[in-house]
């Protein structure tokens, strides 16, 4: 694993972001359905933690409780389902996929296309009276999912002897895993080991599985760059809007995807009563930039100040 040393080196380069990211989940805690002219705050603290570099949160837990952004990619809006709602192979499989956005884990692309979707509040910063959504595994690249066992976190039907958790394989590198992840020419995301973050490891080994697992991406250089990774959360309960920690839906810029994120707006406001604002999201061009976010007033299709208490 990790070492102490490691670890707590990073997180001195990481403390100044988590100063912020603290201070602005304080007052997002205190506030959760401000009005219009303040919902900038949002998108001010989704560019705080995404330039949260730590490799550790409050209580020495996994630094995605407390850092990074975490986006469930959409497909579109439909009057069939609520955005919101885990798809049935979610439900069957027992856990959905996000990707993570962070500074030292950022990509160019959204899974399949995709140009829309939603953004979930890390765990230590959700406001009150919202579900916990635990993680189950990650992923440093997309590892088709669909076809492994265990909740999409363990073996490759492709790949069943040699593709199920990193653990299983003694790997404690980032070194290492690219050195697993490379061992084959063909289908290497099917082969690749991703890292449990849940009940089954101890919470000290889940922080560092956590940190080492971003540290392999950066491994991949271009191609991870290329091609997001896959972080799978415990799939929730269905028609519990009011309950899930939604802090934004978002659209890619320069995309058609507003019109979508707008849709997911009305219908949560019209499903529960309240504003969750839509927020522009640029993914980095190359990997020397950097992803933004921006709150435009015009693109809200609710006023919030007709949201409820």
């Amino acid at each position: 694993m990790v070492t102490t040393m490691r670890y707590y080196k990073n997180n001195i380069l990481g403390a100044l972001g988590a100063v912020f990211a603290l201070m602005t989940a304080q007052h997002a805690l205190a506030d959760t359905t401000s009005t219009t002219a303040e919902k900038p705050r949002t998108a001010n603290e989704l560019t705080q933690r995404y330039y949260n570099t730590t490799s550790t949160c409050d209580s020495d837990a996994p630094a995605y409780m407390c850092s990074g952004v975490m986006l469930r990619v959409l497909g579109g809006y439909s009057d069939k389902y609520h955005a919101w709602d885990p798809s049935p192979f979610s439900v069957t499989s027992g856990a959905t996929s996000f990707s993570y956005l962070r500074q030292d884990s950022k990509f160019g692309k959204l899974a399949f296309g995709y140009n829309s979707g939603l953004i979930l509040y890390p765990q230590q910063q959700a406001p009150q009276g919202t579900i916990k959504v635990t993680a189950k595994c990650y992923f440093p690249i997309d590892s088709d999912t669909a076809l492994r066992s265990d909740s999409g976190c363990a073996e490759h039907s492709a790949y069943p002897d040699s593709s199920a958790s990193c653990d299983q394989y003694g790997i404690t590198t980032a070194d290492a895993w690219y050195s697993h992840y490379t061992s084959v020419t063909d289908s290497r995301r099917r082969h690749e080991c991703g890292f449990y973050l849940d009940e089954r490891v101890a919470n000290a080994q889940a922080r560092d599985n956590f940190y080492l697992a971003l540290q392999s991406q950066q491994k991949l250089g271009s191609e991870g760059f290329s091609t997001q990774n896959e972080f799978r959360l415990t799939t929730w309960a269905a028609n519990i809007p009011g309950q899930l920690p939604i802090q934004a839906f978002f659209y890619l810029a320069n995309s058609e995807g507003l019109n979508n994120a707008q849709m997911y707006q009305k219908d949560y406001f019209n499903s529960t009563g309240k504003f969750v604002p839509v927020v522009q999201l640029t993914l980095p061009a190359s990997m020397d930039q950097n992803a933004k976010f921006r709150f435009i007033p015009a693109d809200q299709a609710v006023d919030s100040d007709a949201a409820t208490s």
